[in-house]
């Protein structure tokens, strides 16, 4: 059992070490350095390997493993909950004239490329939010502790989230926690990166409602209406109406992982294996 000041060094070590590597990836001058799909794709996918190594390179040195469960269930859930998260949100918004089009490209070159970077950004997300960190918190202040650290990480890691207003880091931290609960309701990294993919595939790479940088959008989207609704400027990502839909989706996920313990002790088995008294 780590001691809580182990717990904190080695969570410090790792964050900086995966800083380092980000901005020798991200610096200006650096291979790759451009604004095109190829050059967007091979970033995104060196970030995601060099998280992938040192996430290893941890969990070796503490004698961990990764987090790993069947991958079709994992995309299953998440792609369920994606879908569910941005098409709420992107529901109410429209039923509520709250986002109106200006404009919408007729096509944009190298999609297929966009769409593979935004998964290795998915990914990448998922493995810093519910990987090394998320299983020594798990392991040492128990689920709940593990799912706030997912929230928190991701707030951190989602800069616009917190430079746009509380409403921004408050959806930063509700969408952390849905990542967080569905690393734990799946078992595995799958689960959190389908749904991340979904809904920044959804609201900010089609629509212009979330900060991602270095990405195109399909469309151009103007919001309107009272701004702790329509998020104003910040759009989705300032938005109540997400913040709202974010935490239905953490109610339903908590439910459900009530539902299946429950359901395990009424046959005799605990949800950790063993049997009941």
């Amino acid at each position: 059992m780590y001691s809580t000041g182990g717990l904190a060094a080695r969570a410090a070590l790792f964050l900086t070490a995966c800083t380092l590597l980000a901005l020798a990836v991200l610096l200006p001058g650096a291979p790759f350095a451009g604004k095109t799909a190829p050059a967007q794709f091979v970033r995104e996918l060196a970030l995601f390997g060099a998280v992938f190594l040192l996430s290893a390179l941890f969990c070796r040195w503490d004698r961990e493993r990764l987090p790993a469960a069947r991958p079709g269930d994992g995309l299953l859930l998440g792609g369920g909950t994606g879908v569910l998260l941005a098409g709420g949100v992107l529901l109410i918004f429209w039923t509520g004239g709250m986002m109106s089009f200006r404009s919408q490209l007729a096509g944009l070159d190298g999609l297929w490329l966009w769409l593979l970077a935004l998964a290795c950004r998915a990914a990448r997300v998922a493995l810093l939010c519910c990987g090394y960190l998320f299983t020594l918190l798990e392991k040492r202040f128990g689920p709940a502790a593990a799912a706030l650290g997912s929230a928190a990480l991701h707030l951190l890691l989602c800069t616009g989230f917190w430079e746009d207003g509380w409403t921004a880091a408050a959806n930063g931290l509700a969408v952390g926690l849905l990542l967080g609960l569905l690393r734990l309701r799946s078992g595995g990294l799958s689960a959190p990166a389908a749904a991340d993919f979904l809904w920044t595939f959804a609201a900010g790479f089609v629509f212009n409602g979330l900060p991602l940088d270095g990405y195109p959008h399909l469309t151009t989207v103007r919001f309107e209406g009272p701004v702790l609704l329509s998020g104003g400027e910040s759009g989705m990502n300032g938005s109540l109406v997400t913040l709202g839909v974010a935490l239905l989706c953490c109610g339903v996920l908590t439910g459900g992982m009530a539902h299946v313990k429950m359901r395990l002790y009424r046959r005799g088995k605990r949800p950790n294996g063993g049997e009941s008294p």
